[in-house]
């Protein structure tokens, strides 16, 4: 199966926005591309997985084309939009996370057309706390604020909160938003996981409540993160011909991603990042930037 991507794109982008400044220190971005019928994998040796780009669909003629009629891969205007939600609901805040790229999950935006998946995520340096059904716990810093990165109350693993009632690893219910109002700012914060405060999402299912979240001071301007909004990098963002349009997009999300990389010992950070381009299952691993502040091959 084939895969094509410009990876230099993005190391030339952080290097216009931060002056050659070490890649460590700015952002470490996976990106994948997984053919549809396969599944999608995920995964940090160190942090918490966070997906700030997807799409399911089609934008090129080469990629995932191995043995498909022309009429499987003409339409390269394919987007579904949904895409980052479905990925973020299933992955964020996990160490692990995989993903059939298959219709029945992400439903099919263009009927006929051979799709794949093509999605980034970086791992970063979040304290995570899980509470399981009927049970109160705290989330609290020693030093900074609390900001909520995401929070899903139900289950998403079948060995979390271990009950005879784990019969499904598939209960989706996100409550990023209602922890940031609760929580965001503060210096500690109880929470209750519990149907009477989330409501049920899955009837019969043992849930947990799960947050990742950091500690941070919303006065420091280096604090991207610890503004209301995260800003999302548009999928269509990683081609030459889209460079002068993305700049600005690049510009809010390196930011953020600075800020949140400043949280930790940056040799740790990089010594976490692959070096290589390797092929892994039906999709392509590429290491967008590297440690040692070269430009990464093509």
């Amino acid at each position: 199966m084939q895969a094509q991507i410009v990876s230099g794109i993005t190391w030339m982008l952080l290097q216009l926005l931060y002056g050659g400044a070490p890649a460590a220190s700015v952002v470490a971005a996976k990106r994948y591309l997984t053919c549809e019928g396969h599944s999608a994998h995920l995964s940090c040796d160190y942090g918490y997985i966070k997906v700030y780009t997807a799409n399911y669909g089609r934008t090129d003629k080469t990629t995932c084309s191995d043995r498909r009629p022309h009429h499987q891969i003409s339409n390269v205007h394919c987007f579904q939009e949904g895409t980052l939600k479905v990925m973020s609901d299933r992955c964020n805040g996990r160490r692990s996370c995989s993903v059939p790229v298959v219709n029945q999950i992400f439903h099919d935006p263009c009927i006929g057309t051979y799709k794949y998946l093509d999605f980034a995520y970086h791992c970063l340096p979040y304290k995570r706390s899980v509470i399981c059904e009927y049970q109160e716990g705290e989330i609290s810093c020693s030093f900074g604020e609390l900001f909520i990165h995401h929070a899903n109350y139900g289950r998403r693993d079948r060995t979390t909160c271990p009950h005879k009632l784990a019969t499904t690893s598939d209960c989706y219910f996100p409550q990023t938003s209602s922890l940031r109002s609760r929580c965001n700012g503060k210096k500690s914060c109880k929470l209750r996981a519990s149907n009477d405060v989330f409501s049920d999402p899955c009837h019969g299912v043992h849930k947990y409540l799960e947050v990742t979240y950091s500690c941070t001071s919303f006065n420091d301007p280096l604090s991207g993160e610890a503004r209301a909004t995260e800003p999302q990098l548009p999928f269509w963002c990683h081609s030459a011909t889209t460079l002068p349009r993305c700049l600005p997009a690049f510009r809010a999300v390196a930011s953020t991603a600075a800020a949140t990389a400043a949280l930790q010992d940056p040799s740790i950070h990089a010594s976490s990042w692959p070096h290589t381009h390797r092929q892994t299952g039906a999709g392509l691993r590429v290491t967008a930037q590297a440690p040692n502040g070269k430009t990464p091959e093509s």
